[in-house]
C-alpha cells in the first residue's frame, strides 16, 4: 500500500487494482489544467452580463462572499477527495460511502450535459474563424452595423436562416456546417486526451497561453471603440448597491455564477485532483 503513494519515475504510481495512475508533469501544468478547465465561456460571457444587470460593481459584492464562503471551499474538497482516493469523483464519493456514489454519478452527467452544448459553441466559433478568412464576412465591409453583424451571426453562423421562420420554424433540422465543426472540435478533444495527463498537461501552455494573449488584445481592441466609456461604466464603473436589497435574484445568480467560474460538481476538479500525487 505504501509504494501506491509514491509517485514512480515517469510521472506514474500503483493505483487500486494494480492499475499505474498517470501525474501531472508538474505543479504548473496541474494549475494551468485546472484553471483552462474553470475558466471558459461562463466567465467570459455570463459574468459580465450579470455585473451590467445587476448594478454594475456591486454585483462583486455578492460574487467575493459566494466565492470565498462556497466556492473555494467546495473547490477544495473536490481536489482533496480526488488526490486523497486516487480516482474520479464516483470512486472517491463511493468511497466515503456506497450511497453517496449517486454524488459522483450525478457529476459525470452535468459534465455530459455541459459538453453537449459547449461544442456545440466551440463549432460556432470554428465556423467563424473559417468564415472570417472568406470575402463575405461582414467585418471587411465597411459601415458594418451592429444588426448586420447580429444576422451574420444568427443566419450564417448558427444556421437559423436553414430552419425557417415563424410559425414554419422547425428548430430539429440539422445545419449541417455546425454538425461537422462541431465533430472536429470532438476530434480536436480526442486528440488532446489520448495520450495521457502528462500530454495533456503540456497542451495547457498553449490553450492556457495564447487565449490569455488574444483576451487582452480584444480588451485593449474595445477600449478603443466609440462609446467603450459607457461600456466600462456600466461593468464596474457604476456601484448601485440598492440592487442587493431589492433584486433578491443577484445572490442566487452569484452564487449560480461560482460554479460556472469554477468548474465545480462536474467531476472535473475530483479526476484532476486523482492525477496529483498525495505527497
Amino acid at each position: 500500500k505504501m509504494s501506491s503513494e509514491k509517485q514512480v519515475e515517469g510521472g506514474s504510481a500503483p493505483a487500486e487494482g494494480g492499475q499505474k495512475r498517470e501525474y501531472f508533469s508538474s505543479r504548473l501544468a496541474f494549475y494551468l489544467a485546472a484553471v483552462g478547465s474553470a475558466v471558459g465561456f461562463g466567465n467570459v460571457w455570463r459574468f459580465p452580463q450579470l455585473a451590467a444587470d445587476y448594478g454594475g460593481g456591486a454585483f462583486l459584492i455578492p460574487y467575493l462572499m459566494a466565492l470565498f464562503l462556497i466556492g473555494i471551499p467546495i473547490l477544495f474538497l473536490e481536489l482533496m477527495l480526488g488526490q486523497y482516493y486516487q480516482t474520479g469523483a464516483v470512486g472517491s464519493f463511493g468511497s466515503l460511502h456506497a450511497r453517496l456514489r449517486g454524488v459522483g454519478l450525478s457529476s459525470i452527467f452535468c459534465a455530459f450535459v455541459l459538453v453537449g452544448y459547449y461544442s456545440m459553441l466551440i463549432a460556432w466559433v470554428i465556423h467563424a474563424f473559417f468564415d472570417s478568412f472568406g470575402d463575405d464576412n461582414p467585418w471587411k465591409q465597411e459601415g458594418t452595423t451592429g444588426d448586420s453583424a447580429s444576422g451574420y451571426f444568427f443566419n450564417d453562423i448558427i444556421g437559423m436562416s436553414t430552419i425557417g421562420g415563424r410559425p414554419c420554424m422547425r428548430p430539429t433540422r440539422i445545419v449541417g456546417a455546425n454538425v461537422g465543426y462541431s465533430a472536429l472540435s470532438w476530434f480536436i478533444v480526442f486528440l488532446c486526451l489520448a495520450w495521457g495527463t502528462k500530454w495533456v498537461g503540456r497542451i495547457t501552455y498553449f490553450t492556457m497561453g495564447l487565449p490569455v494573449i488574444i483576451l487582452f488584445v480584444f480588451l485593449g481592441r474595445a477600449l478603443t471603440l466609440p462609446g467603450s466609456e459607457d461600456g466600462v461604466k456600466l461593468y464596474i464603473g457604476e456601484w448601485d448597491l440598492s440592487v442587493l436589497s431589492s433584486q433578491p435574484a443577484v445572490w442566487s445568480e452569484a452564487v449560480s455564477q461560482i460554479f460556472f467560474s469554477l468548474g465545480l460538481t462536474s467531476g472535473i476538479m475530483t479526476a484532476y485532483g486523482s492525477h496529483v500525487d498525495r505527497s
